[in-house]
């Protein structure tokens, strides 16, 4: 887990480096008058630019990556997970965005509207407006595709963990 934070920290250290460089090698570049810069017609300098940029964005990727890896590892190692409980959160992950779906439309329900892919309507409840929460609620059955995912991976890993220990 520290071994991952520090690469992760490596990787943001070096892609602000060459973001940073890029940026101040920009300002020596002949420019059209439209103030672009064109990396084919450029001479080497273009390139370095084009290069450093690139590859200071992908590190920045990385590193939020990294960064988003060890902090998952040191939550699951806080945790004390087992692989019935990585289950049970995997379930709970990807069923999540349904139960909110669900909590919609039994909002819309219950205040006397209507809630569909189209819209809401006359969702009233003590004088409050909740048309736009209920519609809010009601759309995030389509963050199932990616807690969907999510779950069936976990769901897997769980599984190869229960068979190896």
């Amino acid at each position: 887990m520290l071994v991952t934070f520090l690469i992760a920290l490596a990787f943001m250290c070096l892609g602000i480096l060459a973001g940073t460089l890029a940026w101040g090698l920009a300002h020596f570049v002949k420019k059209s008058p439209e103030g672009k810069i064109n990396v084919r017609e450029g001479g080497f300098v273009v390139k370095a630019v084009f290069v450093m940029a690139v590859g200071g964005g992908g590190l920045l990727g990385l590193a939020i990556v990294g960064f988003f890896v060890s902090a998952v590892w040191w939550v699951l190692s806080v945790m004390n997970l087992t692989p019935g409980r990585l289950a049970l959160l995997s379930l709970l992950i990807g069923v999540f965005p349904m139960i909110l779906a669900f909590l919609g439309t039994a909002l819309a329900k219950v205040s006397g509207g209507h809630v569909d892919a189209s819209g809401v309507r006359d969702c009233f409840l003590f004088g409050l407006n909740l048309n736009n929460l209920v519609y809010t609620l009601f759309m995030c059955h389509w963050a199932v595709i990616f807690t969907g995912g999510l779950a069936v991976f976990g769901l897997m890993a769980s599984g190869l963990w229960a068979l190896l220990t």
